[in-house]
């Protein structure tokens, strides 16, 4: 009877401790608890061991740049209660951000791959237990004309480019965020090609505002 009784508080503890995390997953949701936690690629190369080293320089106010995985150098560049920026490697970087959701809360994160001149990111949005949201739902992605002038000669030069390259730069503020995206076709195109194309760009950045609900460009 006391092996049965011992394994049934087991169990019970183990429940608890599930609940437990769960809430906590639920409740503590910050830029901290972000990078610490953070699930899928965006941050695979760095362990959750040196995450939890760079967290604590960081808040001691110390420099630390410890080797990810592949043996580069990564850090923390910027880390608030709604906020963190890491550099992952010297072609990566993330950034997350919590923003206010109606009643609830999701995190934005944006993971930029730099190959050298034509930067591209990722944006990725997660509940506040860190499961990953439909993008559709907070975000539309521009396409190549949100970026040009509005004729006919322009959706033709569009046939120029061969595959869309932007990357996207998260800046917080007190109501949520700002979502730039930038335009980084160049180096994905010849000198020739991208001569033709330049004259028209309308604009190399779009700026979305999170309207608290999902990011939004100005109305016009």
């Amino acid at each position: 009877m006391a092996k049965y009784i011992t394994l049934l508080l087991a169990i019970l503890c183990s429940f608890a401790g599930f609940r437990a995390h769960s809430y906590e997953a639920a409740d503590s949701l910050s830029g901290k608890y972000l990078f610490l936690h953070l699930p899928g690629d965006a941050l695979q190369l760095i362990p959750e061991s040196t995450r939890v080293d760079m967290v604590d320089y960081y808040e001691a106010g110390q420099k630390y740049r410890p080797l990810n995985s592949l043996r580069g150098y990564c850090s923390l560049d910027s880390l608030t209660a709604s906020y963190a920026r890491v550099t992952v490697s010297a072609a990566s970087d993330v950034q997350m951000c919590v923003l206010p959701c109606g009643k609830q809360r999701v995190a934005a994160v944006v993971y930029t791959v730099d190959g050298g001149d034509s930067p591209d990111s990722q944006l990725l949005f997660y509940d506040a237990a860190l499961r990953e949201l439909p993008l559709k739902r907070y975000f539309k992605e521009p396409e190549l004309e949100a970026f040009m002038v509005k004729s006919k000669e322009a959706r033709a030069m569009q046939q120029l480019v061969p595959f869309l390259l932007v990357s996207y730069e998260l800046e917080p503020s007190s109501t949520g965020a700002t979502l730039t995206a930038r335009l980084n076709v160049e180096g994905s195109m010849t000198e020739e090609d991208f001569a033709r194309i330049k004259p028209f760009i309308a604009t190399e950045s779009l700026i979305y505002t999170w309207d608290g609900h999902r990011f939004s460009l100005p109305r016009k």
